[in-house]
Formats: structure tokens, sequence, C-alpha cells
């Protein structure tokens, strides 16, 4: 690999993982290509002296180890079968000089390459051969949940030296397939011919165009629109309150917020995109043979990514210079499929920025390490990385996003509705009061400041819900729910706030002292007084019904076998029920001894299913007949 071009890096930047790996257990196929793969490197080292590593040691019991080939344990039965990850691993420890291994036999390999790919290890990072490899132990790290923070220069570097264009580059030279275009992009007249500038970002820049998105802006860039049209077919944008404004949910964090907070971002780093294209042309200007292969067999786009020029060397002699052209970073910068909004605090210097897109992924929350499995491939011989299906990454991650997590974030925007409308309130409300304060006309003065309380009421009533419900939704102790619940609780809510107003009569009539003394009266089961007052009979009546429940309570406890909730004394309708119930549940275990001796039937129907207690009574009627059976003479 020669010299590279000098390359824009920002803070926290990683190199590009351009590889993926096939998951799954490998296949006849694939396990004949690492056969092949190793026995090429071994004639390599042949032919240039260097010697071939053997650091697996072949021990069967009571034998003397024998260093095996990769070649060789490769046909062992248990290899044949691994996972195709354990398979590599095998490989390249059979090729390393720092991992060494001492296996009885094959499912022992096996069992000890299971448990060496499991763990962060720096040995196995300097030895895994392709980013294939290393992608997808780093992603097995992830799902086990091991840091590999104490390896990260280590895997920064090996990712460095794996990720250069002479690693993607096959025998057959290398595909380059152009990228897909908004509607209605044109490559600027000036950029085509022209040669890519090393510097900047000028060339990669999008079109500015009017648009029709809810965007506040008279223009956009062409992409943007193109992304937010995609958005708004799929339901994900929402116009929200009185500003005018509409939201989006950033893919890469959940959070809500106006379309004028997102930016498009480059999945694979436009930095990275044009360092490709350099690389690439020099490499074709040191090799005649490469630089055939690649024009043979991308005649159109090879015209459009590079140009060929005669350069005088020594004497009469001329040389063949490759340069990229600055059309090439144009349309590669605007490749809809590797592109995606996101929100400025995730794109920006503590967020992805030009970080690695696969590391950025893999740590991503929305995305984890199963979205990169789920989507690597083996995209070698191909100029620019891609996802499995051929597409790019940002279309994968704007699909993995609308697929799995939209569905649900999208209530997010009821929450928004919700503070949109408080928020409104509560400037309404201060803005009535700096008027009450600064006006002479005392109506005027009267007026405002009604206002302002109404919305004051107002929005004490909406601050005090939302902390009610916030303590119970983040609450570490509150009970599972059951199914129809959560439906319940939202109804209950509802129509206490709805009638909480509407009831303000009722709750006035309550606090009176008739009231309260019919309500005792009544609960306590005193017939009414001779001279009373509505308030009174209102009070008495509602003591009688919440006698009946208080009895209906107890009754229940009794009859399944629950302890009193109450002193005895304290709740009087409480005790009287709640002794029917436990006599209701002696009377039921006597019957069940009773037929368990006399030998008949169980009599399943000593319970109705409408009775409460229902099912506690069943069970306990046929525990007490099959205690009744041994005793039976």
């Amino acid at each position: 690999m020669r010299s590279r071009q000098p390359r824009e890096r920002t803070a926290g930047q990683d190199r590009d993982d351009r590889a993926a790996v096939p998951s799954g257990p490998a296949p006849p196929a694939r396990l004949l290509a690492l056969q092949r793969a190793a026995g090429n490197r071994a004639v390599a080292g042949l032919l240039t002296g260097a010697v071939v590593q053997r650091s697996i040691s072949h021990q069967p019991a009571g034998k003397k180890a024998q260093k095996v080939s990769w070649a060789k344990v490769s046909q062992w039965p248990a290899v044949a079968k691994a996972d195709g990850l354990v398979a590599e691993v095998i490989r390249v420890v059979a090729e390393s000089k720092k991992i060494h291994l001492t296996v009885k036999d094959g499912a022992d390999l096996v069992r000890q390459a299971t448990a060496l790919a499991g763990k962060p290890d720096t040995a196995l990072v300097n030895a895994a051969d392709t980013l294939l490899l290393l992608q997808r132990l780093l992603n097995l790290w992830a799902l086990n949940g091991h840091p590999v923070t104490a390896l990260g220069a280590v895997i920064e570097q090996r990712t460095d030296d794996l990720s250069g264009v002479d690693n993607r580059i096959t025998g057959s030279g290398l595909t380059i397939t152009m990228p897909v275009t908004h509607k209605g992009y044109s490559t600027p007249a000036g950029l085509v011919g022209a040669p890519a500038n090393p510097k900047g970002r000028d060339q990669g820049k999008f079109k500015s165009v009017a648009h029709s998105t809810p965007l506040r802006s008279k223009t956009t860039s062409s992409v943007n629109a193109h992304l937010l049209g995609e958005l708004h077919k799929q339901g994900q944008l929402r116009a929200i309150g009185t500003s005018g404004g509409t939201l989006q949910i950033c893919p890469t964090c959940g959070v809500d917020n106006f379309l004028e907070s997102f930016e498009v971002d480059h999945q694979v780093a436009f930095a990275d995109i044009k360092q490709t294209f350099f690389d690439v042309a020099e490499e074709m200007t040191g090799n005649p043979k490469l630089l055939q292969q690649v024009r043979k067999k991308n005649a159109k786009a090879f015209t459009r990514c590079f140009t060929v020029t005669k350069a005088k060397g020594k004497g009469k002699k001329t040389s063949t210079v490759v340069t990229a052209t600055a059309e090439a970073l144009h349309v590669f910068s605007n490749d809809v499929d590797n592109l995606m909004r996101i929100c400025r605090t995730c794109n920006g210097a503590f967020g992805k920025s030009d970080m690695n897109y696969l590391k950025w992924y893999r740590e991503n929350p929305l995305f984890g390490p199963h979205f990169v499995n789920e989507h690597l491939c083996d995209d070698s011989g191909l100029l620019m990385p891609r996802a499995k299906g051929g597409g790019g990454w940002g279309q994968a991650a704007r699909k993995w996003f609308n697929t799995h997590y939209y569905p649900i974030l999208k209530d997010v925007f009821e929450l928004r509705e919700l503070i949109e409308a408080g928020r409104t309130s509560m400037i309404r409300e201060a803005s009535r009061r700096v008027a009450a304060e600064r006006t002479s006309d005392p109506t005027r003065k009267r007026k405002y400041r009604e206002e302002a309380k109404q919305d004051r009421y107002s929005n004490r009533v909406l601050v005090g819900s939302a902390r009610v419900l916030t303590k119970a939704h983040t609450d570490p102790g509150r009970a599972p729910m059951r199914s129809g619940s959560p439906e319940r609780q939202v109804k209950g809510v509802g129509t206490f706030l709805e009638n909480y107003e509407r009831d303000r009569k009722r709750r006035r009539t309550e606090e009176t002292t008739d009231y309260q003394r019919g309500h005792q009266d009544g609960k306590a089961g005193l017939k009414q007084a001779k001279k009373t007052t509505p308030d009174y009979r209102k009070g008495h009546a509602d003591g009688v019904a919440a006698a009946g429940e208080d009895r209906d309570t107890g009754y229940e406890h009794g009859v399944t076998g629950l302890a009193s909730a109450h002193p005895v004394g304290a709740l009087p309708t409480y005790d009287e029920g709640f002794q029917q119930g436990t006599q209701r549940r002696w009377d039921v275990y006597d019957a069940g001894v009773r037929d368990g001796e006399a030998d008949d039937d169980a009599d399943t129907g000593i319970a109705k299913p409408t009775e409460v207690g229902y099912a506690s009574l069943l069970v306990l009627y046929m525990e007490s007949y099959n205690e009744g059976r041994p005793n039976r003479v």
C-alpha cells in the first residue's frame, strides 16, 4: 500500500470499518473458501521463504503433542460443523504466532476456540486478518456485555491496518456501483471532468432548492427535501401546537424536535468516501494491471469517477497518472442510500460526527450489535461499503428505525402535544399578569387578573397531574400490570379530571356537618333522625351504600381465607361480612370432609361460578374431600 493522501480528521474520528461478516454456521462452501485462502497464503509463504505457522497442537490421550495446520484441522468433522465465526477463529489461531492451543480432538478444539472468541482478547484482535472477522468479534463481545474500552487503541490500530483499499481489491479488481440519487439530481457543470480536491467539503455540497416540505425556511438541500418526503409518506412528521412547527423523532436518540434542528448525515463519512477515491486512484497509478481490470469492468462509471493522463518522465519515458474526479465526490456525497436525517446533538462533536459508522451503530441503543449483525455482508470487491442486500447503510438504518422503533416512539408526539398546550397556557398566564400590572383601567385589570387566575388553576392541574403520573410511571416498586389494566387506569384518570369540577356542588355538600353526621349514622346502621335536612338524608343514603361496600369487602376477605383487614370492632359492617364469609368457607370445608368420608362423588357444584370466591371455595372443597376419604370406615 502506498502512502495515503492527507486526510481531514475530527476529534474522536475512527477509521471506517469497511467489513461485514455472514452469520450462522459455516456452510461447506465457506469452509472451502477458508481452506483456499489458507492454501494460497501457504503457497505464498513457500515461494517467499516465509515459515508457515502452525499454532495448534494435537495431543490425543497418552500421545505426544504434534503441531497441525489449518488445512488438516479443517477436515475434522467437529470443525467442519462449527459456527462460521468459530471456524474463522480456529483458522487465524492455526496461523498465529501469539496464540497457541493444545487440543485432544476436534470437539475440544471447537470448545477452546468458542471460549477464546467469547471474551475480548488483544492477541485475537491482532490475529484477525479481515475486517469481516474483526467486526463479528466486536459484535459478539458487545452482545455478551464485555466492554472493549481497554482494547480501544488496539482495535483502532487493527481497523486502520485492515481498512486500506488494497484490502477491498480482489483478484478481479474492483466494482464501482454508482449511487442512488434522488429524482432531479444533476452534477454541477463545473465539477464534470474537474479533478477532486483533497481539501475541504465543497465538492460534496448538497444542492439548495425551493421546496414544499413543512420546513419553515424558503430553501433547503435537495437531499433533505427528498428524505423529508420519505418521512412524510411514512407518517413520521407531526405538526404540533400553535407554533406552526413540525416535529420529527431523531432515529439515533429517540428525542422529538422541530425539523429545523436536524441535519442530513453521511453514514459512511464523506471524509472516508473522499479518501477512498484518492487511495484507489493511487493504487491504479502504480498498478497498470489493476487499472486495466477496473477500467474494463466499470466502463461508464470509470469515466465519471476517474481521469487517466500521461505524464512525462525522464527522457522519452511517460507514466500513467490516475486522478479522482470532483464529479465522483459530488455524486457519492448525494447517495441517498448513505444518508439519514439526525438531530444536531447526535451529529455534533460529542455525537457521531465522522465516527466510524459501524462503531456508532454498535454503541447506539437504538441499533446495537443486533442491527450490525443483521446487515453485515462480505462487500469486498466493491468500491464503497454496502449493507446486506446491496443497499447503503443509511437506507438500512432508516428502515430499521421505521420498523422497530417508530411504531412505539410515535406516542412521544402525544406527550409533546400536552407539553405544548401547557406551555401556551403558562405563557398566556404570564402575559395576563404583566398586562394586569401595567394597565390603569380598573375593568381591564380585573379582566386580566381573572384570566391569569383561570390559567393558573389550569396549569396547576396539568403540572400536578404530570407529577403524579411521572411518579407512578417511574416507581420501581410498582406491581406488574395485567391485560386491560392500562386502559382502566387511563379511564380512571380521565373520569376523575373530567368530573372533578363538575362535582363541585357534591363536594360542598359532603363538607357540611349535616351530611357527615348522616353518613356516619347510615354507615353504622342507625335509622335516620326524625328531624333532618336534605344534606343529612343524602349523607345517610351514602353511608348505607358505603356500609354495604364494607360488608361485601369483608365477605370477600372471609370467604377467600384472607386475614381481616381491620381490628375487630373498628368497622362493624366489615366484621359482619367477614364473619359471614368465614362461615361460608367452614360450611364448604365440612361438606368436603363429609362427602369424602362417605365415598360420595365429589360435589363440583358446591359453589356457583358467579359466587364471590368461587375458585377458592372449589379448591377448599376438593382439599377437604381428599382429606376425608382416608377417614372413611
